[in-house]
């Protein structure tokens, strides 16, 4: 079955290690990768100045549908772009279902679902986007639908071409922990 507990993963890179160690590590959870662009100063290496999601889209044309869990292909596609952020499909597909929470009403909603529900984010493997958000990682073992709002700048988000984008002037850690 794929999703967050299929393969013994690898140690948790530290959160501001390269992408290919995060991309490496991630895949070692059975989570399909594929690469994403990349931004330097706001800029995104797809050489559109007036990109609209600067390292938020893929290298590929084929997108999502190159997303693999093959630590060989993986390895060898970071070889090529080291500096290629990290796309993770979600839904059934990967095993995962992504909770965002937006700045300013997200953060406060958030801190009420905490209060409420105190184990459900207990030490969740989590990241801080390039538009400020915090996506935290849980497995997803059925269809779920894609909600938006659940509470004031809460989505969830289940069935999206690209999520799960990492970039190297953000980190990764475990939330809650």
């Amino acid at each position: 079955m794929p999703g967050p507990s299929h393969l013994t993963a690898q140690s948790m890179p530290h959160p501001h290690a390269c992408t290919q160690l995060w991309a490496g590590y991630l895949v070692s959870r059975g989570w399909p990768v594929f690469q994403l662009h990349s931004a330097d100063r706001h800029l995104c290496s797809c050489g559109d100045t007036s990109c609209k999601s600067p390292s938020e889209h893929p290298r590929s044309k084929a997108g999502v549908q190159e997303a693999s869990a093959d630590p060989d292909l993986t390895r060898r596609n970071w070889d090529k772009c080291p500096d290629a952020n990290i796309g993770i499909p979600t839904g059934v597909r990967s095993g995962l279902v992504i909770f965002a929470i937006n700045q300013g009403h997200g953060e406060a909603s958030f801190k009420e679902l905490q209060k409420d529900f105190p184990d459900a984010f207990a030490a969740r493997l989590g990241v801080r986007t390039g538009t400020g958000a915090t996506h935290l990682y849980f497995e997803c073992r059925s269809p779920t639908p894609s909600l938006t709002d659940i509470r004031p700048g809460i989505d969830i988000k289940s069935r999206s071409k690209k999520l799960g984008f990492r970039s190297k002037e953000l980190g990764w850690s475990i939330v809650g922990a």
